[in-house]
């Protein structure tokens, strides 16, 4: 199949990604775009010819008073002076009153061609065209002798003309400054909104936003600001609810476990025992999968500190951690995040020889993962296994005391601080358990 070139997507390598960049090219390249063809046409076309039209004025001016100064060999020079300045508007002089010397004729941005065209078309005598302060001295060479005609640069070349280009050149920036300034004040309500759905993502207890900006983005943060007390509504019931289920089963329990303290040692009364301990654990460990450690506070912590703590609670010596030199600070909740490394490194040492645990840190976020030499996780059942009271049967079997909620725990407080956690396939043979955490 042919591919053919698409200049959209080669531009969009090179457009900003943030929405206050994309909103400022979208103000400003309309504004250079139309500036950019005022000035060709006016350069091109009106400036060209308005400065044609004043070079043939002067020309015509020149000429004319050569028409009367080159005849007029018998009239004095000072009344050909007098007469020549009120009729033609020109300071005419000879080179022994007029000794200053002369800077070649350099009127940025135009040069002087057009001027010397003129001059051609009206006289065929040789001339020099040069600059004085704001004056042009044409010097002209006549049968007569030589001629010095003075001008008013500004006849030429307006000073209006400089102003404009200096205008059409500076709009957009002048443009570029004041949408900087509104859109920065635009883009404030919704980066400091930003910062707060992240923080909430992450757990952590935040302050309603007061609405301000435009009216769509109060109506957005108004909008989240109820849905914010919405869910912490919710998790306070569901706390209250089971609470209250924790107080209606365990109370039989204990009732059941005193009974059978009073009744005479048997077989199944022995086999009762076991089972109402098995459900005492089930109930303590769903409890804790449900309530998910949200009255705690997210405070910040060395998470180096964390793993280096609780890895020295199992077998050491079968443990090898790859940690960076330098402590790694986030905020995160201490117990919950105890719970959640306490759940794999414990599973780890259950079902496996050796357990390897590395923590890298990125510029926005930090990575540890869990390699062990075990039986490992067929790739079937790796999301299967995050469900609450799932249980391997293969691998991981009923005596090992588990009810099947340590990696569904585990995952609900990676969720709770905005993380995520996968399974793979481990170098050392069984399985790794990779988890991303923001910081």
């Amino acid at each position: 199949m042919i591919k053919f070139f698409s200049p959209f997507k080669f531009l969009k390598k090179f457009l900003p990604n943030s929405l206050f960049g994309r909103s400022l090219i979208i103000l400003i390249t309309p504004i250079i775009l139309v500036q950019s063809i005022t000035a060709y046409i006016f350069i091109d076309r009106h400036l060209d010819k308005v400065t044609q039209l004043l070079a043939d004025d002067i020309a015509g001016k020149i000429s004319g008073a050569l028409n009367i100064v080159i005849p007029a060999s018998g009239a004095e020079f000072p009344a050909l002076q007098s007469y020549v300045l009120k009729h033609y508007a020109l300071e005419i002089s000879l080179p022994s009153s007029h000794r200053k010397a002369h800077e070649a004729l350099q009127v940025s941005p135009y040069d002087d061609e057009i001027l010397r065209e003129a001059l051609k078309r009206y006289f065929n005598y040789p001339f020099k065209v040069s600059l004085e302060d704001e004056h042009l001295i044409i010097e002209v060479t006549t049968p007569r002798g030589l001629f010095l005609f003075k001008d008013q640069l500004k006849h030429l070349y307006p000073k209006t003309t400089a102003i404009l280009l200096w205008w059409i050149i500076l709009t957009p920036f002048i443009f570029l400054f004041i949408s900087i300034i509104f859109l920065k004040n635009q883009i404030k309500p919704l980066s400091r909104l930003s910062r707060v759905v992240d923080d909430f993502g992450r757990g952590q207890n935040v302050d309603s936003l007061k609405p301000t900006g435009s009216f769509e983005m109060r109506k957005v943060i108004h909008a989240f600001n109820i849905m914010k007390e919405r869910i912490r509504r919710q998790i306070t019931q569901r706390t209250e609810m089971l609470a209250g289920i924790s107080h209606d089963l365990k109370t039989p329990l204990t009732r059941m476990e005193l009974q059978l303290a009073m009744m005479k040692p048997s077989e199944s009364t022995g086999q009762l025992r076991e089972d109402i301990k098995e459900m005492s654990h089930m109930i303590e460990e769903f409890l804790a999968f449900a309530k998910g450690e949200e009255g705690e506070e997210t405070q910040r912590h060395n998470f180096s500190e964390l793993v280096l703590a609780v890895a020295m609670k199992y077998t050491f010596s079968r443990i090898t951690l790859d940690m960076p030199p330098s402590p790694v600070y986030f905020s995160y909740r201490q117990n919950a995040m105890t719970r959640c490394l306490s759940n794999l490194i414990g599973n780890a040492m259950k079902y496996a020889k050796n357990l390897r645990i590395t923590l890298t840190r990125r510029k926005n976020h930090i990575k540890i993962y869990f390699d062990d030499d075990g039986p490992g996780i067929s790739e079937f059942y790796r999301e299967e296994v995050f469900r609450p009271f799932f249980r391997l049967e293969e691998s991981r079997n009923n005596e090992t005391g588990g009810v099947g909620l340590g990696l569904a725990i585990t995952r609900d407080i990676i969720h709770a601080h905005g993380g995520t956690i996968c399974l793979e396939d481990s170098s050392l043979g069984g399985l790794r358990v990779s988890i991303r955490l923001p910081i």
